[in-house]
């Protein structure tokens, strides 16, 4: 049986511009309840940031390779060119959602 770890997905409006800082902020807010936290949003016309934090349970560092990114196990991120923020949320969660349960 596999274990159940809990992912929060935070995402901006599309529209919307957004700072790494930001990004980092909305991470920090989130409840401690979650095994690993991603942030999504776009930082200028054309590109679209994921910040993503975890505790031991899930290697964020892979996570962002997949998207061109990297970092950390515990903190990494990636800047993806040429989607939305709504796409790269769905690639996420199609990334995410055969291993851990994401809210």
């Amino acid at each position: 049986k596999m274990p159940k770890i809990k992912i929060k997905l935070i995402k901006s409006d599309d529209e919307e511009i957004v700072t790494q800082k930001e990004l980092a902020q909305a991470l920090d807010n989130v409840n401690g309840v979650y095994d690993a936290d991603f942030a999504i949003g776009r930082i200028d016309a054309d590109t679209i940031k994921i910040s993503a934090r975890s505790k031991e349970k899930v290697n964020t560092d892979l996570v962002m390779k997949e998207f061109g990114g990297g970092g950390a196990p515990n903190s990494s991120g990636a800047d993806i060119k040429g989607e939305t923020v709504e796409s790269v949320r769905n690639k996420l969660e199609l990334i995410l959602r055969p291993k851990y349960y994401i809210k």
